[in-house]
């Protein structure tokens, strides 16, 4: 999410959200974060903090995401 404007200036129109084990609820808080985030209405620090209110140990930045303790979590 908070590298999102970049990518769209990048050119990048395609994304992809992977989902595992989240309610219906859940998926559609997390997706409309994201549609308002690539309108424009939000800017991806917004989004990011949102979400990760909603589950701080299941949202992470992934392959982006720098090193750190996995027990940090805890």
């Amino acid at each position: 999410a908070e590298i999102a404007s970049d990518l769209l200036q990048a050119g990048v129109r395609r994304f992809r959200i992977e989902l595992l084990q989240e309610s219906p609820d859940e998926v559609r808080h997390l997706v409309s974060q994201y549609r308002r985030l690539l309108d424009g209405s939000v800017t991806g620090d917004v989004v990011w903090k949102s979400l990760d209110a909603m589950n701080r140990v299941g949202i992470t930045r992934g392959t982006l995401e720098s090193k750190r303790n996995p027990l940090a979590i805890l």
